[in-house]
């Protein structure tokens, strides 16, 4: 993958799980890649898009701190979701309520490259990806690539399935966790 050494360590998802991202990253020069959650991945994804550009998206204050001060360059903007897990089914057939009050700088723009990652989604007491699923589905570009890390749960499963369409399922990786990629 062109990482150094142990640049995964502490990394949630499995060299397997970053492959696809890598791939798709790398296939467009200069690409456009927005996260969807912060981690100890961030400088990560940041290194790998060296050359394009890189935003996220967080919700916690404390993982947009953290992930600022391991940044180069690459902006992190908080968000507020504003939604619970366990409203999932309430909110599937409701997209005039999943919107998400990004930043025009996000929202200006196609996106080559989504991960969703975020935010917090094991638990009802969590926000739940419904408006990151959502509106990555809004923001990618034409021949671009979405990427939804923990398709197992049933919630990622069930927006994905809505809003990026089954059709579109070009990669599923099971790693630490499911990973599954959407072409668009």
């Amino acid at each position: 993958m062109g990482l150094d050494a142990g640049a995964l360590d502490g990394v949630q998802l499995t060299p397997s799980e970053f492959r696809p991202i890598v791939a798709a990253i790398r296939a467009r020069p200069g690409c456009s890649l927005l996260v969807f959650g912060c981690g100890r991945d961030s400088p990560v994804w940041e290194k790998l898009n060296a050359g394009g550009s890189t935003a996220f998206i967080e919700d916690d204050p404390h993982w947009a701190t953290a992930a600022k001060a391991g940044l180069k360059g690459a902006p992190v903007f908080l968000v507020e979701y504003g939604t619970r897990r366990k409203q999932w089914r309430r909110l599937l057939k409701r997209p005039a309520e999943l919107s998400l009050g990004l930043p025009e700088a996000v929202r200006s723009r196609p996106w080559d490259v989504i991960v969703v990652d975020g935010p917090a989604g094991y638990d009802d007491k969590r926000p739940g990806r419904m408006k990151s699923i959502y509106e990555a589905s809004r923001l990618v570009a034409r021949s671009g690539k979405i990427f939804v890390h923990d398709a197992e749960r049933r919630v990622e499963a069930a927006y994905a399935a809505r809003y990026l369409g089954k059709q579109r399922l070009f990669v599923e990786v099971r790693g630490a966790a499911l990973l599954r990629g959407y072409q668009f």
